[in-house]
C-alpha cells in the first residue's frame, strides 16, 4: 500500500510540472514601453523572465519613422500613445504608426506588421484594433472622390495568421468611415478610407478577431495607401495599433509529458509481484 501511494504521489507532482498554467495575455500599450523608432521589440507579459510575444515592422520604414514630438507626454513617433485612442473609454494608448510627408513618396509604398506569439504552442483568442483608419482630403470621402486626389487613403491588406497548416483568415470588422472588401473569414480581405475622422473617436475602427480555437503562431496587416484614390506622393498619414488579446497555448513539450502521464497514472493502484519471468497483476481491493 504504501509503495502504491508514493508511486502515486510521485506521478501526480510530476504531471504538475510537466504542464504549463495558460492564462490570457494582453499586450496593453498603456504600460509597455517601445522604443521611439525602433522596429522590432520583444515582451514578457507575465513577468516569468520569458518573453511571450514579438512585434517586427519592415517594409518602406525609411522616414516612417523619424523622430519628434507626438504628444505632451510621449516624444519619438512610433512610440504608445492616446493622441489615436480609437474612442475608447479612458484615453487608451496605441503604437502609433506615422508617415511623415517625406516617408512614402509614392501610393504603393507600405509596412508591414509582424506578430510572432513565442509559447511553443502558439496562441488562441487573438485579437486585436486598429484606430483611425481612414481617408484624407482633398477630396474625401474616398468613395465619391476623383482617382488620385486624395492626400492618403488608409489600405489594410494581408491580414492573416499562420500556423503549421498554412495560412489563415480572421473576421474582420469595419466602421463607418472605412470598409471591409474580400471575402468574410479568408485572407483576402482589405480595409480602405471612405470617410474622414478624428483619431478620438471611434468612427475609424476595425477590428481583427481570429476566434476563440483557432491557434496561429503568428499574424500579420500590411498598411498602406488605395493608390485607385491617393496621390501618386502621399501626405501625412497614421493609425493606431491598440492592445493585442490572447491565449497562449500549453508548450508541446508539457503536452506530450502529461500524455505519458496519464498513462501511468492508469496503472497505478495495480501491484504486481514477480512470478518466474512474468509479472502478474493481483486483484485490486476496494481499500
Amino acid at each position: 500500500m504504501k509503495i502504491r501511494w508514493a508511486l502515486f504521489s510521485a506521478v501526480f507532482l510530476a504531471l504538475l510540472a510537466a504542464t504549463t498554467d495558460a492564462r490570457a495575455l494582453v499586450l496593453n500599450w498603456d504600460t509597455i514601453v517601445w522604443p521611439a523608432g525602433s522596429l522590432t521589440n520583444s515582451f514578457d507579459l507575465n513577468a516569468d523572465a520569458v518573453n511571450d510575444i514579438k512585434i517586427t515592422i519592415s517594409g518602406d520604414t525609411a522616414g516612417a519613422f523619424a523622430l519628434g514630438p507626438i504628444s505632451t507626454n510621449r516624444t519619438g513617433l512610433g512610440a504608445p500613445n492616446n493622441i489615436i485612442n480609437g474612442g475608447t473609454i479612458g484615453d487608451e494608448y496605441s503604437l502609433l504608426l506615422y508617415i511623415s510627408a517625406a516617408g512614402w513618396t509614392l501610393d504603393t509604398q507600405s509596412i508591414t506588421v509582424t506578430v510572432d506569439f513565442l509559447s511553443y504552442g502558439g496562441a488562441t483568442g487573438v485579437n486585436y484594433k486598429l484606430f483611425d483608419v481612414d481617408v484624407s482630403g482633398p477630396g474625401f470621402p474616398a468613395s465619391t472622390n476623383s482617382p488620385g486626389t486624395a492626400a492618403y487613403d488608409d489600405q489594410i491588406r494581408g491580414i492573416r495568421g499562420s500556423n503549421s497548416t498554412g495560412y489563415v483568415g480572421a473576421t474582420v470588422t469595419g466602421s463607418l468611415s472605412n470598409q471591409v472588401l474580400g471575402t468574410a473569414g479568408t485572407t483576402n480581405q482589405t480595409v480602405r478610407g471612405i470617410g474622414s475622422v478624428g483619431g478620438n473617436t471611434n468612427l475609424g475602427n476595425v477590428t481583427i478577431d481570429f476566434g476563440t480555437t483557432t491557434v496561429i503562431n503568428q499574424f500579420q496587416f500590411t498598411w498602406g495607401n488605395d493608390a485607385s484614390s491617393t496621390s501618386s506622393n502621399p501626405g501625412i498619414q497614421l493609425i493606431g495599433f491598440h492592445d493585442i488579446n490572447f491565449l497562449p497555448i500549453i508548450p508541446e513539450h508539457g503536452t506530450a509529458s502529461m500524455s505519458l502521464l496519464v498513462c501511468l497514472l492508469a496503472v497505478v493502484g495495480i501491484r504486481f509481484v514477480h512470478v518466474g519471468q512474468r509479472l502478474k497483476p493481483l486483484k485490486v481491493t476496494g481499500r
